[in-house]
């Protein structure tokens, strides 16, 4: 019998190995519900799940994991009401005025979760009257802010069909690397074949917290808060009745805009009773009306976005209930609410752990659609970017996969992460497959600014400046620095300007803005003193303290390369990097004290706290 036995073991081996050549791990992309994207190897395990079916009914199915192209998760998928939902919408079409109300109203009372599937289901049906009522319907259910998988089902495409299913209480084993992870509906958004585009992410729980300030208060905002009063402008020039300040404000670091089509946001000379009760700002015409959106840039950098962690205003000619501020995340992902509970005159204000990267004032149209703001006040804009979690380190790689961890480090070709987010220990990635990377934001603490300006090198980089025996680079001390190397200087109280395009450049001259006609200085240096410029031989120079500069342009601007990386600063420097840094700055590496670069074969080391986020350059 025995060996009887071992031939059978042998035989049963053998159809197991067959099988397991017949069905194939295959690779899907794993996104999560906190953004993290990871390649995975799936098996050809079998998952139950109820489909409805073309008769709107529900079926039992038992699939391969290994043949789901593509899924994404409700977080509580709940078939049963999406069943009624669909027979509701059935009866929008029925002869019988009274049906088509009753049934109009029990969709109604369904409420914001039902959303994106009324949505969907209105673009599936050709029946004007069907559509026409759902459309009624979207407009009066509140926002729902569940972002992917808030459906009322799980969409699941098996052999090109698209299907809306329940998977169940989904338990998906998978291997990455060789490490074998269960991957679970509580913190699993998604499968697909490709990478998908990565979305923000959202914050781990608790710490997307919020709250309302009550008060005009200094200390709410930071160590040296922004104050804008709409009284002048950041060069010092008066400002005016009905004069556009969209742009006026970008070297303080935001811009504004109106929702009234084709209009401007201007001053206008309603006395607002905040703190400078002087002139105040709102859409010019219709005048006080529509949405103004305040979002935050790098100061100077009108294309640099930023984020800030708290912003109030004073704002007047409203009623209780009839005007809010609203906080959005760099993704237009909403933080809170912060409405008026008294008039004519209140102060809104709110601080968050998430970046806010603009605020936009909304009237209550019901209630009173007039109103004017004044008094922003706000802490130091900082460069922000989706890749930044709140609390962990983050990678993004060219594959699509985008990581977060409690440690991670860059060094010797390999980027190796420890602790990840989603149950992993550690990962490890080849180093040229980078192409992002991001400290916790909660970290990112603004550095004491120190006396001196800012500097603008030929590569486009942006440095603080450190006047001390000469001008340095204030936080790059390696870094070799002369004036040679500058394409513009300019001080913290000027306005950050461009010349005009196309403009002839004097080879070692100087021109400062603004000015009209423009102010030019055929010769310049720097002393220890600050920029001393003179117009032509005999003439007096112009002598400008670091700390008293205007904009200062000593070379034509940069253009910056569309391939070029962005290593951003949390005092809002940033560095120009460049493959094998010919024009600006190269990564080396990342450690757990420090981040090295390298600019014309010298070492530049930068404390890890002192960084937020790196975009590598394009290859």
């Amino acid at each position: 019998m025995k060996p009887f036995l071992a031939l059978g073991l042998l035989f049963a081996w053998l159809l197991a190995g067959m099988a397991a050549a017949a069905d194939p791990a295959v690779e899907r992309f794993a996104r999560f519900r906190d953004g993290t994207i990871l390649r995975v190897e799936l098996d050809a395990a079998a998952l139950n799940l109820r489909v409805v079916t073309a008769a709107g009914a529900a079926e039992a199915r038992t699939v391969r994991a290994s043949d789901l192209e593509r899924f994404l998760l409700a977080r509580q998928p709940r078939l049963d009401e999406l069943l009624k939902l669909g027979a509701l919408i059935k009866k929008l079409a029925d002869d019988e005025y009274g049906v088509r109300e009753q049934a109009s109203e029990e969709i109604r009372k369904l409420g914001a979760p039902i959303r994106q599937d009324v949505l969907r289901l209105m673009a599936e049906h050709a029946d004007p009257e069907i559509r026409t009522r759902l459309g009624q319907i979207v407009e009066r259910l509140p926002a729902d802010a569940a972002g992917p998988g808030g459906a009322l089902c799980d969409e699941v495409v098996l052999g090109g069909e698209l299907l809306r299913a329940d998977l169940g209480a989904l338990t998906l084993k998978v291997r990455i690397q060789g490490q074998e992870l269960a991957l679970e509906r509580e913190t699993l958004l998604g499968l697909s074949a490709s990478a998908p585009e990565a979305e923000a992410a959202r914050p781990a729980a608790g710490a997307a917290k919020a709250r309302r300030i009550e008060a005009d208060d200094d200390a709410a905002f930071g160590a040296q808060p922004t104050r804008i009063d709409f009284e002048q402008a950041p060069s010092g020039e008066a400002l005016r009745a009905g004069q556009d300040i969209r742009e006026a404000f970008v070297a303080r670091g935001f811009r504004l805009s109106t929702s009234i089509e084709n209009a401007i946001v201007s001053v206008n000379d309603y006395n607002v009773q905040g703190r400078s009760q002087g002139l105040s700002c709102a859409t010019h015409q219709p005048l006080w009306q529509g949405q103004i959106t305040i979002r935050f840039c790098v100061p100077g950098q009108p294309s640099a976005p930023a984020c800030v962690s708290a912003f109030g205003l004073w704002i007047a000619a409203v009623s209780p209930n009839s005007t809010s501020i609203e906080a959005f995340d760099a993704f237009g992902n909403p933080i809170l609410t912060v409405a008026t509970t008294r008039g004519p005159n209140q102060f809104l204000g709110l601080h968050s752990r998430v970046p806010i990267a603009s605020i936009k004032v909304v009237p209550n149209m019901a209630v009173d659609p007039d109103y004017t703001i004044d008094d922003l006040v706000f802490d130091a804009p900082r460069p922000v970017q989706e890749l930044a979690h709140p609390k962990l380190c983050a990678a993004r790689f060219a594959s699509g996969e985008r990581v977060f961890a409690e440690r991670l480090t860059v060094s010797e070709g390999v980027c190796r992460l420890e602790n990840l987010s989603v149950g992993l220990a550690k990962l490890e990635r080849p180093a040229a497959e980078l192409r992002g990377l991001a400290m916790p934001y909660e970290s990112w603490t603004p550095p004491e600014r120190t006396p001196g300006c800012w500097l603008m090198l030929h590569d486009g980089s942006v440095l603080r400046g450190a006047a001390e025996d000469g001008l340095r680079a204030a936080r790059l001390p390696a870094l070799a620095l002369d004036a040679g190397s500058l394409a513009a200087l300019w001080g913290d109280r000027s306005p950050y300007l461009v010349p005009p395009e196309g403009e002839a450049w004097v080879p070692g001259g100087a021109r400062i803005l603004p000015s009209e006609p423009a102010r030019r200085h055929p010769a310049w240096k720097l002393t220890a003193q600050g920029f001393e410029g003179s117009a032509g031989p005999g003439a007096e120079a112009t002598v400008y303290a670091f700390a008293e500069l205007p904009m200062v342009w000593v070379a034509a601007p940069p253009k910056l390369d569309e391939k070029a990386g962005l290593a951003r600063l949390n005092s809002a420097e940033f560095l120009v990097l460049t493959a094998g840094g010919e024009r600006g700055f190269s990564f080396v590496s990342w450690s757990a004290e420090e981040v090295r670069f390298r600019r014309e074969s010298r070492e530049i080391r930068v404390p890890l706290r002192e960084v937020s986020t790196i975009d590598l350059p394009t290859p």
